[in-house]
């Protein structure tokens, strides 16, 4: 044993989550071994470096908000806003004359439809926030509560809100990213700075075998039997996504 099994195509096939966790496995194993007496303590100190800014990236990309759940959030904003002002409006044509007044009155609190539907989605926030703030004052909120939509105005509230945090935590990401690079663009830059560590452990591994040192005292022979079962592990997994896709 004295190299380092063939993992650059491997790796390029990974998955963001495995990639990170393939590096994230190898770490624990070098970082275990004293590297401070070595030649390659620049050489890993460098690789640390450029992974610990894939593990950033990646722990803001698994926090992300996929668009999906934008639109899931919108549409059920959507939905609470239209179900109030059908049931207003089909309050204006009630038999029962107080239900036609409470219906009127409201009516002048609710912004009109094609306004809440025609908005881009981020402009309707402040729309819902204005209506449900005007549909709590002394003038509307007893008729809110004679028609019955005390809890639908509560739950308009509630979803305008979490629309708002979803969109301006994607925001906040997708500026982020900007700064600080996506997985596509730092994961070349780790692989690279690993190969030079891995090439580096490979040479001194040898310079122990031919001047004498065995395996059990070589340092570099653990972290490449350790590297060895990762890049295993991930072929496996790989291999396993593959046939279950």
């Amino acid at each position: 044993m004295n190299n380092i099994k063939s993992y650059n195509r491997l790796v390029s096939r990974l998955n963001n989550n495995n990639h990170y966790s393939f590096y994230h496995n190898i770490s624990r194993y070098v970082e275990e071994s004293d590297l401070s007496a070595t030649k390659l303590r620049a050489s890993w100190s460098a690789f640390a470096r450029i992974y610990g800014k894939e593990k950033k990236i990646y722990k803001r990309s698994a926090r992300y908000v996929e668009t999906k759940y934008i639109y899931i959030a919108r549409q059920e904003r959507f939905d609470t806003y239209l179900m109030i002002r059908l049931r207003v409006e089909s309050a204006t044509h009630s038999y029962e004359a107080a239900e036609r007044e409470w219906a009127g009155i409201l009516k002048e609190a609710i912004p009109d439809y094609s306004t809440a539907a025609r908005a881009p989605m981020n402009e309707v926030t402040p729309i819902i926030s204005r209506m449900v703030k005007k549909l709590r004052e002394p003038r509307y909120e007893p008729c809110v509560a004679m028609l019955g939509l005390t809890d639908a105005v509560n739950r308009l509230e509630e979803i305008n809100a979490t629309f708002a945090n979803i969109y301006n935590e994607r925001s906040l990401s997708l500026e982020t990213s900007k700064i600080e690079g996506t997985m596509r663009s730092i994961r070349p830059k780790v692989d690279k700075a690993f190969r030079s560590f891995a090439d580096g452990v490979e040479a001194l591994y040898v310079d122990g075998r031919l001047s004498g040192v065995s395996d059990s005292d070589n340092i570099f022979a653990g972290i490449i039997v350790n590297i060895n079962a990762e890049i295993d592990q991930q072929k496996l997994t790989y291999s396993r996504s593959r046939r279950t896709s």
